[in-house]
């Protein structure tokens, strides 16, 4: 009984108290502060001040006319990502929503994103500003993948823009995988520049839809304290897409 009682004392206590910084940051999270793993004199105002812009996926939806596009926190994601380039917040934007679409060459937010910026500027993004990580399923894999990229590019600094509901998720998981990151909430961004989705994003702030998406985003915060990386979800979800192949 003693045993198990230590046993189950050092995995109860172990994770947080081996990962401080990323318990400290969850405790913050949890009280709705925001986070980051910028060392914050690495913030300056000049001309790109970070290395990439990181958009994280959200899933997709098809339309009537049966086309596929990003949900419509994507299409926020990604819109606010044209707008954050355009303004030159970074030179490299990358993509962490999964492979490109049957039989194709550019994924459908990639898609979605040159479109956003040409209605934006008039122009097509330049070639070789997009790159993408292919192999990511969920939120902890997006920036498992970020990290890989950051190592491999020699990235210093990177804007995380998603939603306001997921910006702590993605920061924590992102400190978790060594990535220096600061988040900027995409809606914040869209309404600041008066944004026709100002609407949507109204509606949305008040919806249930939106109470429930916090809820959850708080629930996996408080498991991240144990599972800093977020192994335990990514095991799941890959059962979960195995079962369903």
């Amino acid at each position: 009984m003693r045993s198990a009682a230590v046993l189950s004392g050092a995995l109860f206590f172990g994770p947080p108290l081996l990962h401080l910084d990323n318990t400290f940051r969850a405790a913050r999270a949890l009280g709705g502060g925001s986070i980051d793993c910028l060392p914050k004199t690495e913030v300056e105002s000049t001309e790109y001040p970070f290395d990439a812009l990181a958009i994280p996926g959200s899933g997709t939806l098809t339309t009537e006319d049966g086309i596929l596009m990003p949900n419509l926190y994507g299409q926020m994601r990604l819109e606010a990502a044209a707008l954050a380039y355009s303004k030159k917040l970074a030179p490299t934007i990358i993509l962490l929503d999964g492979g490109a679409e049957i039989g194709g060459e550019v994924s459908v937010s990639e898609k979605y994103l040159n479109a956003a910026y040409k209605n934006l500027t008039g122009d097509e993004l330049p070639e070789g500003v997009v790159k993408k990580k292919e192999d990511t399923i969920n939120t902890a894999t997006n920036m498992e993948g970020l990290s890989d990229e950051v190592k491999e590019s020699n990235l210093q600094k990177i804007l995380v823009i998603t939603n306001t509901f997921h910006q702590n998720r993605a920061i924590l998981f992102a400190c978790a995988y060594g990535v220096n990151a600061f988040p900027m909430s995409a809606e914040d961004l869209l309404l600041a520049e008066g944004s026709a989705r100002e609407g949507d994003i109204r509606r949305l702030s008040q919806s249930w839809e939106m109470r429930t998406a916090e809820i959850k985003e708080g629930v996996e915060i408080v498991f991240a304290i144990w599972d800093p990386r977020g192994k335990v979800p990514t095991f799941l979800k890959r059962l979960q897409l195995n079962l369903e192949k």
